[in-house]
């Protein structure tokens, strides 16, 4: 969903307007929507009853391409041939788009870092005025703010323990899941599994999963944390 926010300006300027758009967050759990936040860091307090990926954290991360095209992909036909792009939640089905570097369906923290500091922005000028349903289907309406609390909350769900002890981002390396000597030794994946979370890629990646610190750290700071530093 797509608008336009005009600035306020100086007496005698002229007004400027940026282009906004709206993300909403979804998901296809009942129970999950029925309950829609959370102030928990770890991912089960918002699905307590989670049966399946579609309930997992990162339903509700932005998605480069839309959970909404899985089972349902885009096909275009071109010049008799025919193309199609399914939603890949993990490493890519094939080697064209990049490897196993998918940008399409995971879940890539520059994009979600980003996406967040443009939602704080942009409740700075529309406030309490401008809200939306989240997650969608729930009736719960969230100013943006709300809207980047959730995402950063989820985000930072992908290192924490869930109520089995569990850390998502290690997917199912048992090692680092079960022994003592391995859990408490985080790794930065390049990239997330859209429903799993479990990290993939590369998993060394400081330069941009390390945005999980600034999270953390705007998280405890509070609104003063997102204070307008622009001239």
């Amino acid at each position: 969903m797509g608008a336009f926010a005009q600035h306020p300006g100086n007496p005698g300027e002229p007004a400027r307007y940026s282009r906004l758009t709206v993300v909403t967050i979804e998901t296809a759990s009942a129970t999950k929507a029925a309950s829609p936040a959370t102030s928990n860091d770890s991912p089960s307090a918002s699905s307590p009853n989670s049966t399946g990926p579609r309930n997992h954290p990162t339903a509700s991360s932005a998605h480069a391409y839309p959970r909404a095209f899985d089972g349902s992909p885009f096909t275009i036909e071109l010049a008799g041939s025919r193309a199609t792009v399914g939603y890949e939640p993990g490493e890519s089905a094939t080697w064209m788009f990049g490897g196993n570097s998918n940008w399409r369906g995971p879940v890539w923290f520059p994009l979600n870092s980003l996406l967040i500091k443009s939602l704080r922005r942009f409740h700075r000028f529309s406030g309490a005025d401008l809200t939306v349903e989240l997650p969608t289907g729930s009736g719960h309406q969230a100013d943006l703010a709300g809207v980047a609390d959730q995402l950063s909350r989820r985000l930072i769900g992908l290192f924490c323990d869930d109520e089995h002890g569990r850390r998502p981002a290690f997917g199912t390396a048992e090692r680092l899941q079960t022994d003592p000597t391995w859990h408490d030794r985080l790794l930065f994946s390049e990239y997330f599994h859209g429903d799993t979370g479990a990290g993939l890629g590369a998993s060394h990646q400081t330069d941009w999963t390390g945005l999980v610190a600034d999270l953390i750290v705007r998280r405890h700071a509070g609104p003063a944390a997102d204070a307008p530093t622009d001239p």
